[in-house]
């Protein structure tokens, strides 16, 4: 009531008693009894609320005015807190945690994750998840190994653990250089082959039998011994100067060469190829003392003009995996 209604008739107001009363809630009565704003808001239901939680617990509550930490911990299902602006951190390199360890096996995929097989140098994944089987010569030469066999004789290579196929090549021993009495012909060296091996079984054993080179003679020089790998590949030694040594089993095989008929009677090579060794060289000739020695692997001796000749050179045997 105001001031100038005084003297007026009191049921005047009765209409807008009457809303009053109908419309009024309890808390709205309560808020008259009320002393201060802050018992006002704890009557409306406007008290606040913890904002930690699952994203459900914080449906259809009042909105934030500032930025609440939201349970910043490091477990299943929980939430980055954010900063003080309401903003994520910024990234600083940190690992980043929480994620499923099998499929990030440190910074690389696991073998499991790419389907079946076995993942060995004799095998490749094709672009539609199948394995396929590398053979022959269109194998891709990338080796984590090497073993090379350079003394004459036989001895063994064990496969080592998680390979089952190599790469191996070969050189046979080189002949003896021919002397006074033997032929004017050149001597040859060793043959040459090379080849992929699989079907391997991690732990067993190959045997391995570097050729002996053949001994210069002051007639006709000696035959050059068989390099090989198992059953697998070989390679033959000079027969002197009457016939090459060769490969035989490899996908490559390649055949010495004598070397050139004249005066001096030099001595033959050892057969060209090889991936990454050379065939050693034949020795030279002399007319006053002995032929010299061919040069490993496979070169075949020296001839000796009025003396013996040279020793041909021991064969070779590398094996990579």
């Amino acid at each position: 009531m105001q001031a100038s209604d005084i003297g007026t008739s009191l049921q005047a107001h009765d209409s807008d008693l009457d809303w009053v009363a109908a419309n009024l809630s309890a808390a709205g009565r309560a808020l008259i009894d009320d002393a201060d704003a802050a018992a006002q808001r704890a009557t409306l239901g406007l008290a606040a609320v913890a904002a930690s939680g699952s994203y459900t617990d914080l449906s259809n509550k009042p909105a934030l005015g500032s930025a609440a930490a939201l349970n910043a911990g490091t477990g299943a299902n929980q939430v980055v807190q954010l900063d003080a602006t309401g903003k994520l951190p910024a990234v600083d390199g940190s690992a980043v945690t929480n994620l499923n360890a099998g499929a990030l096996a440190s910074g690389t995929v696991p073998t499991a994750r790419l389907g079946s097989g076995t993942a060995d140098t004799s095998t490749f994944l094709r672009g539609d998840g199948t394995w396929a089987a590398v053979s022959g010569a269109n194998a891709v030469l990338f080796f984590s190994g090497a073993q090379t066999f350079t003394t004459a004789g036989t001895s063994i290579w064990t496969v080592p653990t998680g390979v089952t196929s190599c790469f191996v090549e070969l050189w046979g021993a080189g002949s003896g250089g021919n002397g006074l009495t033997g032929s004017s012909g050149c001597p040859y060296g060793g043959g040459y082959a090379a080849r992929h091996v699989n079907g391997l079984t991690p732990g067993s054993s190959v045997s391995v039998t570097v050729g002996a080179g053949g001994l210069g003679s002051g007639g006709t020089g000696g035959v050059g011994g068989t390099s090989s790998f198992g059953t697998y590949v070989s390679a033959t030694g000079g027969v002197a100067h009457i016939s090459p040594g060769i490969g035989s089993g490899g996908e490559i095989n390649i055949a010495s060469q004598p070397g050139e008929m004249g005066t001096g009677r030099r001595s033959g090579s050892a057969a060209p190829g090889g991936l990454f060794w050379k065939p050693g060289s034949g020795g030279q000739h002399s007319d006053t003392v002995n032929g010299t020695n061919g040069n490993q692997p496979g070169g075949a001796g020296g001839n000796g003009y009025n003396t013996a000749g040279g020793n041909g050179a021991t064969g070779m045997v590398i094996v990579y995996w």
